[in-house]
C-alpha cells in the first residue's frame, strides 16, 4: 500500500497560477472546507453591509422621504442581513397595501431586490466553496510518500551466488504478479472494476495491428508470413502526464514501447533421440554459452498420460549496442538474432492437454491432425509437441523540448543513449530517463513470461484437469496483448518502487542512497491515485475567497468611518450623514425617550449626561410611546446628536 503525502505542492499538469495545490487528510480538508464555507458567510454578511450602506445613503439623499422610505432607511441602517432585510420590507410591502401608496412596489423592489440577489448569490457561493476541493469520496492524483527513496539492487557475489540470485527472482516473481493482477482488473475486465489502481493513468494507450514484419531476420520461419506477425506500440508516453513523474513541460521525457511477436517454424532446427513415446528433442535455435549447444529440449515423456498441462520456458537475447555488457546467455543464431531489438523466444508445449474441438490457432494448433475418439467423443491433441514464438522488444526514446528521439532499439541501445546524452537531455530529463530505463530493463516480455510460466497464458485459464474446451483462431493475439499490458503495468508499478520502499527485497536487497538532488526531487514528486483518503484544495482558489473575504469584511469595518472622514474633511453636511445617525436604533431610542441631556459617546453610541430615568413604554395595544417624549414632529425634524 502506498502512503499519500500531505502538504502544499505544485502539480504541474495545470497552467502555473494554478499550479499550487494543498493536500490534506480528510479530516483536515473537511474542517478547511467548514473554515471557507463560514468565511464566505461572513464575507456575504459584510457585503450584504456595504451594499445597504449605499441603498441607505441613495434613499436619504432627498430633502423630505414618505413614511415608506423612512421605514425602508431604518431597516437598511439597523440590517441583521440580507435575508432579515428581505423579509422586513415584504412586512412593510403588506402593512402598506391597503393603504395603496404611489409607488409602493417600486420602492419595495428597491429594497428586496439587492437582499434577494446578495442572500441567494452568497448562499451558492458557500455551496461552491467546496469546488476548491476534490470531491472526499472520489479519486485525487496526489504525491506518494517518500520512503527509502531510491534503486532497489540485490547484493549479487558472482553468478553462483544462488541464494541472491533466487531472492531477486523471487521478488520478480511476485512484481509480476501483482501486474497481471492489476492487467486482470483494468485491462482484461471491459467493465467497471471495484478495485483501486494506484496508477495515474490505470491504462495505458496502445494500437494494435496484424500486418507487422516478422520480428526475426528470417522472414521465411513466420508461420503467418514475412508480413502476418502481430505488432503492439504504445502511445508515446509522456513522463508526467502517463506516468506520473510530476515535472514542468520542460523536464519531461517521453517513451514508446512496442513487441512484435510471431509464431514461427522450427522444425529444422530439432534433433530427436530415443525411443518414440519418450524421446528427447532438442532445438539448435543457437548455444546456450558455456552450459550446452542447444537452446532447449522437450522429452516427449512428458505427454504419456502424466496429467500435466500447458508449459511454457523463455530465452532472451539483448540488441548490441557499443557499451561493454556482459552477453546473454544464448547466443542465436543469424535467423534470430537482431541488433536493433530485443529477441525473445517461447516454448509452448501442450504435453498430456487434449481440446474438445478442433484448434485453429497458429500457435496452440490441434487442427485434428492428432485425435482419438471413445464413446463417441473425439479430443484433439497438439499438431507438434513444442510450439514456438518470437518476439521483438523495442522503444523509442523522446525528448520532447527539442523534438528530438532515439530509433526504434533494445534496451540496450536506450543506456547507450543515456550514457552519451546522444539528445541532449537537461539534468532533471536524465534522470527521469534513468528512472525510465531501469524499469524497462526488469519488464520486458521475457520477464513478464518467464516469471509467470503458465500463468502468463489466459489460454490455461480455460483447461480442467488434461482437457481445455477449445480456443479461438486469435489466442496467441490475446497472449501477446496480455504479455504486453503486464509489461506497460510493471513500468508503472517500478517507477512507484522507487519512491515508495519496493516489496519483497528481503535480506539481499537493498535501496541506493540519494545521489543528488535529482533524485531527492523526484523522491517527492511520483504521483499516484487516491480515494478515501486525502483532499486536493486549489491553493489559489483557497486564497482568493480568504482575500476577498478579508477585504468585504475590513471594508465593511472602516467604510462609513472613510466616508464621515471625507465628509467631514471637505466640510460637506450632507443629509445622508444624518440620516445614518437619525436610523441607527440607538438614536431611534434616544429621539423617542426625548430631552436634551444627551452626548455622542464612542462607537456612534448616544450617552445620557445626567442619571435621568425613564417611564416604561405605554399606549393603545396597537401603538405604544414613551410617556412624555417629544416626537420628531414635535422637534422640529430629525433630531441630530452632536
Amino acid at each position: 500500500m502506498v502512503a499519500i503525502a500531505s502538504g502544499l505542492w505544485w502539480d504541474h499538469s495545470k497552467p502555473t497560477i494554478l499550479a499550487a495545490t494543498l493536500t490534506l487528510p480528510l479530516d483536515y480538508g473537511n474542517l478547511l472546507l467548514s473554515g471557507l464555507t463560514i468565511l464566505v458567510t461572513v464575507a456575504g454578511s459584510s457585503f450584504w453591509n456595504i451594499v445597504a450602506f449605499f441603498l441607505h445613503n441613495w434613499k436619504a439623499k432627498s430633502e423630505s422621504a414618505s413614511a415608506i422610505d423612512l421605514q425602508h432607511q431604518v431597516s437598511l441602517r439597523n440590517s441583521a442581513g440580507a435575508t432579515q432585510t428581505l423579509w422586513e420590507a415584504f412586512k412593510i410591502h403588506q402593512a402598506w397595501s391597503n393603504n395603496r401608496p404611489k409607488q409602493l412596489l417600486k420602492k419595495t423592489c428597491a429594497v428586496a431586490i439587492p437582499a434577494l440577489l446578495v442572500s441567494a448569490g452568497f448562499a451558492a457561493a458557500a455551496i461552491f466553496t467546496s469546488r476548491v476541493a476534490n470531491k472526499a469520496y472520489g479519486t485525487v492524483v496526489a504525491r506518494a510518500q517518500p520512503d527509502n527513496c531510491g534503486f532497489w539492487v540485490f547484493n549479487i557475489t558472482s553468478v553462483r551466488d544462488m541464494p541472491a540470485i533466487s531472492a531477486m527472482g523471487a521478488k520478480m516473481q511476485n512484481d509480476t504478479r501483482r501486474a497481471r493482477s492489476h492487467v486482470a482488473n483494468f485491462y482484461a475486465n471491459t467493465s467497471s472494476s471495484a478495485a483501486r489502481s494506484v496508477f495515474i493513468r490505470p491504462t495505458l494507450p496502445y494500437n494494435i495491428s496484424s500486418s507487422a514484419p516478422c520480428p526475426i531476420p528470417a522472414a521465411d520461419r513466420c508461420i503467418m508470413g514475412s508480413n502476418k506477425a502481430f505488432s503492439i506500440t504504445s502511445a508515446f508516453l509522456d513522463s508526467h502526464e502517463m506516468l506520473g513523474i510530476n515535472a514542468k513541460s520542460e523536464d519531461r521525457i517521453r517513451i514508446q514501447l512496442s513487441l512484435t511477436c510471431s509464431p514461427v517454424y522450427t522444425d529444422d532446427l530439432i534433433q530427436e533421440t530415443g525411443p518414440a513415446n519418450s524421446s528427447v528433442v532438442k532445438y539448435f535455435l543457437g548455444p546456450m554459452q558455456g552450459f550446452t549447444n542447444h537452446t532447449y529440449k522437450y522429452n516427449k515423456a512428458r505427454g504419456n498420460n502424466t496429467g500435466v498441462g500447458y508449459l511454457i520456458e523463455s530465452l532472451p537475447t539483448f540488441g548490441s549496442s557499443t557499451l561493454s555488457l556482459e552477453p546473454s546467455l544464448w547466443k542465436p543464431i543469424p535467423d534470430f538474432s537482431r541488433t536493433d531489438a530485443d529477441i525473445s523466444v517461447h516454448f509452448l508445449t501442450h504435453n498430456d492437454l487434449a481440446y474438445m474441438t478442433p484448434v485453429y490457432d497458429p500457435w496452440f494448433s490441434a487442427n485434428g491432425t492428432r485425435n482419438a475418439s471413445s464413446h463417441g467423443i473425439t479430443i484433439y491433441g497438439p499438431d507438434r509437441v513444442v510450439d514456438t514464438m518470437a518476439c521483438a522488444d523495442q522503444y523509442v526514446l523522446c525528448n520532447p523540448s527539442t523534438a528530438s528521439c532515439t530509433y526504434p532499439a533494445g534496451v540496450h541501445n536506450l543506456i547507450d543513449n543515456i550514457k552519451r546524452n546522444s539528445l541532449s537531455f537537461s539534468a532533471t530529463q536524465l534522470f527521469t530517463a534513468n528512472r525510465i530505463v531501469s524499469s524497462l530493463v526488469q519488464s520486458n516480455t521475457y520477464t513478464t513470461v518467464a516469471s509467470l510460466g503458465t500463468a502468463a497464458l489466459w489460454a490455461n485459464n480455460m483447461v480442467v484437469g488434461p482437457l481445455s474446451y477449445g480456443l479461438p483462431e486469435n489466442q496467441w493475439h490475446t497472449e501477446v496483448i496480455g504479455w504486453f499490458q503486464t509489461n506497460l503495468a510493471m513500468l508503472q508499478a517500478y517507477l512507484i518502487d522507487f519512491v515508495s520502499n519496493p516489496a519483497d527485497l528481503g535480506p539481499f536487497g537493498y535501496i541506493q542512497s540519494s545521489a543528488g538532488p535529482d533524485q531527492q526531487n523526484q523522491c517527492t514528486n511520483q504521483l499516484v491515485q487516491a480515494a478515501g483518503e486525502v483532499q486536493n484544495f486549489s491553493v489559489c482558489g483557497v486564497m482568493i475567497i480568504v482575500c476577498v473575504s478579508a477585504a468585504l469584511v475590513l471594508l465593511d469595518c472602516l467604510l462609513e468611518r472613510v466616508v464621515d472622514f471625507v465628509d467631514a474633511f471637505f466640510e460637506r453636511d450632507l443629509i445622508a450623514r444624518k440620516a445614518r445617525q437619525a436610523n441607527y436604533k440607538l438614536h431611534l431610542l434616544r429621539m423617542a425617550l426625548g430631552g436634551d441631556e444627551w452626548e455622542l459617546g464612542r462607537w456612534d453610541v448616544p450617552v445620557s449626561i445626567g442619571a435621568a430615568q425613564f417611564n416604561r413604554p405605554t399606549g393603545t395595544k396597537e401603538l405604544v410611546s414613551y410617556k412624555d417624549s417629544k416626537s420628531g414632529e414635535e422637534t422640529g425634524g430629525v433630531q441630530a446628536c452632536e
